[in-house]
């Protein structure tokens, strides 16, 4: 990331860019599996798709597509990038400072 902004290992805005690049890949990994999580639990009293995991994604891709497994992305961004860039910006100043 710094040979392609120019910018020194050290600057905050290579820790920040390099935070939401590694909530976009989470983002990417995560949520599918989270869709599926949370709509396995939503049924009611266990009622609705028998099956397991494979059937719940089988079942999405089927009606909704892959777009149906990355419902709610942007509020997982959302909700990721705040922190991560808090968290990476903090842990090398840390870093930095020697502690």
């Amino acid at each position: 990331l710094t040979t392609a902004t120019g910018l020194p290992a050290t600057d905050i805005r290579v820790h920040a860019l390099s935070s939401i690049a590694a909530s976009a890949a989470v983002v990417t990994t995560v949520n599918p599996m989270e869709v599926v999580m949370v709509r396995k639990y939503s049924q009611r009293g266990g009622r609705g798709d028998p099956g397991g995991m494979a059937t719940a994604i089988k079942s999405i891709l089927k009606t909704e597509g892959v777009q149906g497994l990355y419902k709610g992305s942007i509020p997982l961004f959302s909700r990721l990038t705040p922190h991560f860039i808090a968290t990476f910006v903090f842990l090398e100043q840390l870093r930095s400072w020697r502690i």
